[in-house]
């Protein structure tokens, strides 16, 4: 607030023992006899004669009611007899205070101040309501408030027109019953009832957004989104509802849409999914029949393998059939139940398997499961292969495990290890090659881990952007 030094002394009369008043009270004192001739800032109107608060409160004009229009701050000076007509004390009231001929120096200054201190905030608050009756009468979405005690609307602005096809006086005059559907109504209500529990255990509750339905004046209903939230008196009571509506119904006629085609993807991707499972279940079965009639022992090693692979593909669309997710798997447990159905369905000779699993929780595309599964397959496949010793437990270990950046697969075996000079980077058996293969496709690196007991390998590829 800016403090003011001089004022404006409105007055027909002389006033000379008001203007030596003011300017006890510290005040430079301009003295203007016609209210056209007032400039800006603080004016003292001189109202100390009844017959001129009656010419200049109601007879003439409503004076001080002007002067605050013209942007000024008016102190009315009177007394008390001017009171005494009821209509001078109302006018009296357009000021933004008043001061008596005997009030003290120190009391007209504070007055003074006081009243420039109002009409700061009158303009403030002029300026807000300003602000908000823009937004509100021009806002696309329609703002309303709905009175708790008097259970009607008070407000709503004039975009309802758009949303429902009614005015303004047409919707204040409906009750919130009838501005909704049944259903929704009740909706509203049991959400409004929630609140106020809530308000009685002491728990504001947060701004709530939900659709309902609302009929139009053309006979049509709009699914309306509506966020509420509740207003607060000073004492911290519960006053009224807040409300901002807007037309959801074509963006919900989209979803609804939206989610259906997304369903029907979804089950056609399933059912996709299920024919290639059968599919390959149908190769490998065809493969174990044939099996049984190869002669050569390394043939029939090869038809053990070849069923061995494409159960391991079977497997990554059985997961994706049982997932909740479509399209990624959980490789650790995609992984853990390859090895186990590899180490049960893989015949030949050789002792009991103990597999032992150390895996994070990652998932992945059903791409990239085949890929690892595909290379870890090999793996279990060499150890039952060559790491096998009569009388003896099989141990295996797995481990998944998802670095900064990183997915590192760790496939052991406590079996005699690699033959002297076989390096898994470059052998050329079958197996390797295509375990390097696999690995290349996902731009991983694979590789034997030295020292220890057995054969351990490492595979690491990098996480999926």
């Amino acid at each position: 607030m800016e403090i003011p030094t001089g004022v404006t002394l409105l007055s027909r009369d002389g006033a000379g023992d008001l203007e030596q008043h003011l300017r006890e009270a510290g005040f430079d004192v301009a003295l203007v006899t016609e209210p056209d001739s007032v400039p800006s800032g603080v004016v003292i109107l001189d109202l100390l004669r009844a017959d001129r608060a009656r010419e200049w409160l109601h007879e003439t004009m409503d004076l001080p009611r002007v002067l605050r229009a013209r942007g000024n701050t008016v102190v009315a000076a009177v007394v008390p007899e001017v009171f005494d007509d009821d209509r001078n004390a109302i006018g009296v009231s357009g000021a933004h205070s008043y001061i008596l001929r005997d009030d003290p120096p120190r009391s007209v200054r504070a007055t003074v101040l006081a009243a420039v201190s109002r009409r700061d905030q009158d303009e403030r608050l002029r300026k807000s309501e300003e602000r908000y009756r823009l937004l509100a009468e021009n806002a696309g979405d329609v703002i309303w408030t709905w009175n708790l005690r008097t259970r009607a609307y008070d407000f709503i602005s004039p975009s309802i027109r758009r949303l429902r096809g009614i005015s303004v006086a047409e919707a204040l005059e409906e009750t919130m019953e009838e501005s909704m559907t049944p259903d929704s109504f009740r909706n509203a209500m049991g959400k409004l009832q929630a609140g106020l529990e809530s308000l009685a255990r002491g728990v504001r509750p947060p701004p709530i957004t939900d659709y309902y339905e609302q009929p139009c004046k053309d006979g049509t209903r709009k699914t309306v989104e509506i966020t509420t939230s509740v207003i607060y008196d000073e004492a911290g009571s519960p006053t009224h509802v807040l409300g901002v509506s807007r037309d959801a119904t074509d963006r919900v006629r989209d979803k609804e849409a939206l989610e259906s085609s997304l369903r029907r993807s979804e089950l056609l991707f399933r059912e996709l999914e299920h024919r290639v499972k059968n599919t390959l279940a149908m190769i490998a079965s065809l493969l174990s029949l044939a099996s049984s009639h190869v002669r050569d022992p390394a043939d029939e090693i090869l038809f053990e393998e070849s069923q061995s692979r494409i159960q391991a593909l079977a497997m990554v669309y059985d997961k994706l059939l049982k997932s909740s997710d479509v399209a990624r798997i959980d490789l650790g447990a995609y992984l853990e139940d390859l090895c186990r159905s590899v180490a049960s369905a893989f015949s030949r000779e050789g002792g009991p398997v103990d597999l032992r699993v150390e895996r994070d929780e990652v998932t992945v595309n059903s791409k990239r499961a085949a890929l690892v599964g595909l290379a870890v397959n090999e793996l279990v496949t060499n150890a039952l292969k060559y790491a096998r010793r009569p009388g003896r437990v099989l141990i295996l270990g797995l481990e998944v495990r998802l670095g900064p950046g990183t997915l590192v697969i760790r496939f052991s075996d406590d079996g005699p290890g690699l033959p002297e000079g076989v390096r898994p980077e470059d052998a050329e058996g079958l197996g390797f090659l295509l375990i390097r293969s696999l690995v290349s496709q996902l731009g991983g690196t694979f590789a034997a881990e030295p020292g220890g007991t057995g054969a351990a390998f490492r595979i690491t590829v990098p996480v999926e952007d």
